[in-house]
């Protein structure tokens, strides 16, 4: 049907004496047609609200629900981590929260209670926000001490074959059982006697960012240097070798030298070269998602570093919350990282998310303890993490050597 206005008029001088019945008889249709399609639009609006409201009663039902994370719920556990703190009752941490069959293991008062979800994620929320490695890095949650995963360390079995021909397994491919172990970090925030009785305090808020720093304080330190006994295995503990991904040994990460043996630069070599190979020693596929990783001792000299046409490398974040960009990179800083000097790794550049893996054991525990201080009262927080890397082609080291 032509439906366009020059249609309908052509069609309506065509007819002669009975245009006027015709057009009567269009806007009889089009009015049909308004309320079909009214009707249908308030059903799909009436379908719409119901979902909203079965939604919004699934995600917020109070803070009871079962799997809650938004700001109410994780404000009430907080608050609930305040109320434990000053009454020791273990139930004051649960209140307004669904009690799970996973949170039943907490009547066990020598292990500390196990706290809810809610305030389990948001601690973990925080350590992402003040953690370079949490943000780069791939973390997962598990529920067992060890995380197990095979990792190729060749090519992937693949080829060409017809529709119905053989898929033979291709020649080339080594795995291997990948075990991430998950070791114990604490915390023991202590708190004087007059802070409990001071109703006004924030003890919760208190407790919540103690807690994280130290937690912080710990996993950062390890997730770069760690020995993985008992703790992550940090990347930089890993063997290095100058060789490329084709000739490097598959459980070697790439360092790429200055060139100088105590620093980015002399008389002959230009630091911002040293840079610019780093980047390219990475493949295409993890440099579209690459970050920086440096403390601020050495971007304090790499930022002074110019190109050939004495323009600067390092960009000044835009605004607030944005990262630096170092050769159009953003720039993470992580103060355990070490400074330049003779023989130090001082940079990492990757794709952190393909190389470097956390493991967070589902769960939080904490025992108050009042009497082994006094007049102090201390609490003692627990976690399992454990960190590895998991791709060695994903991040490249700058070495500060001449070879």
């Amino acid at each position: 049907m032509n439906a366009t206005p020059r249609g309908l008029v052509g069609r309506v001088y065509a007819q002669g004496p009975d245009a006027a019945a015709i057009l009567t008889d269009i806007q009889t249709s089009v009015e049909d047609w308004k309320k079909k399609q009214g009707s249908r639009v308030d059903e799909l609006e009436s379908a719409i609200d119901e979902n909203a409201r079965a939604l919004a009663a699934f995600k917020i039902g109070g803070v009871g629900s079962g799997d809650d994370d938004t700001p109410a719920a994780r404000r009430q556990a907080v608050a609930n981590l305040g109320v434990f703190g000053r009454t020791g009752r273990p139930d004051a941490l649960t209140e307004g929260f669904e009690v799970r069959a996973a949170m039943r293991s907490d009547s066990n008062p020598d292990g500390g209670y196990l706290v809810p979800e809610e305030l389990s994620k948001e601690i973990i929320r925080h350590q992402r926000d003040d953690s370079a490695m949490r943000r780069l890095a791939r973390v997962i949650t598990t529920s067992s001490a060890s995380f197990k995963q095979p990792v190729s360390q060749g090519g992937l079995a693949s080829g060409w074959v017809g529709e119905t021909e053989a898929r033979p397994e291709t020649a080339g491919v080594s795995l291997r059982m990948l075990e991430i172990f998950a070791g114990e970090v604490y915390a023991m925030p202590v708190v004087t006697q007059n802070l409990l009785d001071d109703s006004a305090y924030n003890l919760g808020e208190f407790l919540t960012t103690e807690i994280t720093d130290a937690f912080n304080e710990q996993e950062g330190g390890a997730f770069i240097h760690g020995d993985g006994i008992n703790k992550p295995r940090g990347f930089l503990t890993y063997d290095a070798a100058p060789a490329a991904d084709a000739t490097r040994d598959a459980d070697k990460l790439q360092y790429v030298p200055t060139g100088v043996a105590a620093s980015l630069s002399d008389e002959t070599h230009n630091g911002a070269d040293t840079l610019i190979d780093l980047v390219f020693s990475l493949k295409a596929k993890y440099r579209s998602n690459g970050a920086w990783l440096m403390n601020s001792a050495s971007a304090a000299k790499i930022a002074k570093l110019k190109d050939a046409e004495d323009r600067y490398l390092w960009q000044p974040a835009l605004s607030k919350g944005l990262p630096p960009m170092l050769l159009g990179y953003p720039v993470e800083f992580d103060e355990d990282m070490p400074d330049i000097e003779a023989n130090a790794m001082p940079v990492a550049f990757g794709d952190f998310q393909r190389g470097y893996m956390i493991t967070d054991r589902s769960g939080v525990r904490i025992l108050r303890d009042p009497l082994t201080a006094k007049p102090y009262v201390k609490f003692y927080a627990t976690k399992r993490v454990g960190g590895a890397v998991i791709d060695h082609h994903a991040v490249k080291l700058l070495k500060v050597a001449s070879s």
